[in-house]
């Protein structure tokens, strides 16, 4: 659990910070790092070429090429990976003495490590990540001042807090604890600091919005981030990660609210503006996800494309398209995504989709709650006694989500009253958001009640998962 946390909030801790520099060279630099994250690689190149100072632009270069290898999944750079590291650490290393030197350095063992993980070298990549907190301290102890080590405090406290709690335990033997309060204070300080920098700028907002994507926060938290900062981002990968963002908090209508609409033929926006009108019944996802799945030359979210686009044709009742892409699903030789993994569970169930239910749950996912509870209520006799848990549990969130809380509590009871012999995640999760209910309206007497129970439900899908969020969720109570 400690890897996979690790992964998926490393995967974008990135670079820069504090420069001493005369103005041209503080230019390129921004300059280049904003190329990077906005994934103009030929650009970034020429421009990294202008610098001067031998430690940033090796740095940078191997941000580059980092960023190309997880982002734009560049399999030539993943070949050329192992010689490019040990060149640039080596180099770092020999360089004059740089404020930044043991910061990019920490840096780059960080990259390092996420490239090992996403290589399966689980080993070595642990003691990558070893190696890149220990540079970090050092960083912290010779230069306390540095804007590099507030991004990185900042990271390191929303990443231990975070971390179940067993994982927590073992962690502070080590000196290692956090804060999630303090890291985005410390983040939206960072943010502050560099909002003139256009490349630092962009790397903030980066690190802001990933934060917001990967950990527990209000719903309130990523609309505000929408309203301060959506105008700003014009990064294709900043997008996408905004409107993952809105799906995360079921209102993916906020991006075209607050971001401009991207052309960007960057692959993770066309899947996701698919995503998008797929779950919208708009025909026109259908031929968007066929084209990205017929052009996407590596695994990503493609069994989520075939999940998605086998949902549309079942609501519009073309049984045979619907079995086509679950059988093209399920012949897929990988599922590296959350989303991929998921969609190759259900699918491995062989089970036609009740109706209501799907066309319930596209409507929660898009944001349309009014409509989902218009549906559940014109289609519950349609549905059969064996799915009635999935009804009642869908019916809850929806009702949550209008801030009907005290009718969502009665079917989330109706949930669990049906789960007890079953392995799927309704149940359990219906006890854990009725606590979660309970415990906003402070009542901690039935939080801790409801919390327990969602354990003793917890028997089946997706168990780690639930175990860690209730976990996390007592830690705080």
């Amino acid at each position: 659990m400690v890897k996979k946390i690790a992964f998926v909030y490393l995967m974008f801790i990135a670079l820069s910070c504090n420069y001493a520099l005369a103005e041209g060279k503080i230019m390129h630099f921004n300059l280049g790092l904003n190329q990077i994250i906005n994934l103009q690689f030929d650009s970034a190149r020429y421009t990294i070429s202008k610098i001067d100072n031998n430690a940033e632009r090796l740095f940078l270069n191997h941000y580059s090429a980092f960023f190309a290898i997880l982002v734009n999944k560049d399999a030539v750079a993943n070949a050329n990976y192992s010689k490019k590291v040990s060149q640039t650490l080596k180099g770092l290393q020999e360089a004059d003495d740089h404020p930044n030197k043991m910061a990019f350095i920490s840096e780059v063992y960080f990259q390092k490590s996420l490239i090992q993980y996403q290589n399966n070298n689980l080993f070595s990549a642990l003691s990558s990540f070893s190696n890149a907190y220990s540079y970090y301290k050092k960083s912290e102890s010779g230069h306390p001042g540095l804007r590099a080590n507030k991004k990185l405090n900042a990271l390191y406290n929303l990443l231990f807090s975070n971390l179940p709690k067993m994982h927590s335990n073992v962690a502070s033997w080590f000196g290692m604890s956090g804060s999630q309060e303090l890291g985005f204070k410390l983040l939206n300080e960072y943010l502050q600091d560099v909002k003139a920098e256009d490349g630092l700028h962009s790397e903030a907002l980066l690190f802001n919005v990933y934060s917001l994507l990967k950990f527990n926060v209000e719903d309130d938290q990523i609309t505000q981030f929408f309203e301060e900062h959506g105008k700003t981002l014009t990064s294709p990968f900043l997008q996408a990660i905004t409107l993952q963002c809105a799906f995360k908090i079921r209102q993916p209508d906020l991006f075209n609210a607050y971001v401009s609409n991207s052309d960007s033929q960057f692959w993770m926006l066309r899947y996701l503006n698919a995503k998008n009108k797929l779950l919208h019944n708009d025909a026109r996802g259908i031929k968007e996800m066929t084209a990205y799945l017929a052009s996407n030359t590596f695994k990503d979210y493609k069994a989520d494309g075939y999940n998605l686009l086998s949902w549309y044709y079942a609501i519009n009742s073309d049984t045979a398209a619907y079995w086509h892409c679950q059988k093209a699903l399920l012949q897929l030789e990988e599922y590296p995504t959350s989303e991929d993994k998921k969609a190759k569970y259900e699918a491995e169930l062989h089970q036609y989709p009740n109706e209501c239910i799907l066309l319930g749950r596209m409507l929660f996912d898009a944001g349309y709650f009014k409509q989902a509870i218009v549906n559940f209520d014109s289609g519950k006799l349609s549905v059969k006694k064996s799915d009635l848990l999935e009804f009642y549990y869908r019916y809850a969130r929806a009702l949550e989500y209008l801030g009907r809380t005290n009718e969502a509590l009665i079917y989330y009871e109706k949930a669990i009253g049906l789960s007890a012999d079953d392995k799927r995640y309704f149940g359990p999760y219906a006890a854990f958001y009725s606590a979660q209910i309970y415990d906003r309206k402070n009542d901690r007497k039935n939080a801790l009640q409801y919390y327990k129970l969602g354990n003793d439900l917890n028997n089946g899908e997706y168990k780690n998962a639930i175990s860690t969020k209730i976990d996390m969720a007592l830690s705080k109570l």
